[in-house]
C-alpha cells in the first residue's frame, strides 16, 4: 500500500473517532460550541451538586413548567433572557402563580450565568434553606 493510501486511511479514522452521533445527522467535535446558559446552569445544579438539593428540569408544578424545580425547598429557578414586553408580562403572570401556589421563584440573567457561573450558584445558594428537611 502506497503511503498515501495509508494517510488517507488514517485520516478518515480520525474523523470517525471524533464524530458522535446525534439524531439522524453528525456534530462534528472540533468546531467551537458556545455553551448555553441552560445547559451551564443545569450541570451546576443536577446530581445533588447544589448542597445536596434534588433539581428536576422541566417539572410541572400546577398548570406551569418550570426550567429548573427543587421539590424540597418550593425553589424554582428560571434563566431571564432579554425579550419583549408580551413576553416578560406572560413570565410575571406565571411567576405570580408559582407564588401562590406556595413556590419561590428566582430570576437570573443570562449574561450573569455565562460570565460569571460562581455568582449564579451562590444567588441560588442563598435562596435554599440551610438545612434540608
Amino acid at each position: 500500500m502506497s503511503t498515501a493510501g495509508r494517510k488517507t486511511r488514517i485520516i478518515r479514522r480520525v474523523r470517525k473517532l471524533t464524530r458522535f452521533s446525534v439524531g439522524a445527522g453528525y456534530l462534528d467535535t472540533r468546531t467551537w460550541r458556545r455553551p448555553s446558559a441552560e445547559g451551564l446552569l443545569w450541570s451546576m445544579v443536577n446530581k445533588r451538586r447544589l448542597a445536596g438539593y434534588k433539581f428536576q428540569r422541566d417539572r410541572r408544578v400546577g398548570d406551569d413548567v418550570v426550567p429548573y424545580y427543587c421539590e424540597t425547598a418550593k425553589l424554582a429557578v428560571d434563566v431571564e433572557r432579554t425579550s419583549n414586553p408580551l413576553r416578560r408580562k406572560e413570565e410575571d403572570m406565571r411567576d405570580e402563580r408559582l407564588r401562590k401556589a406556595g413556590v419561590r421563584v428566582i430570576r437570573i440573567p443570562e449574561e450573569i450565568i455565562l460570565q460569571r457561573p460562581e455568582s449564579a450558584r451562590n444567588t441560588i445558594l442563598e435562596e435554599l434553606p440551610v438545612e434540608q428537611t
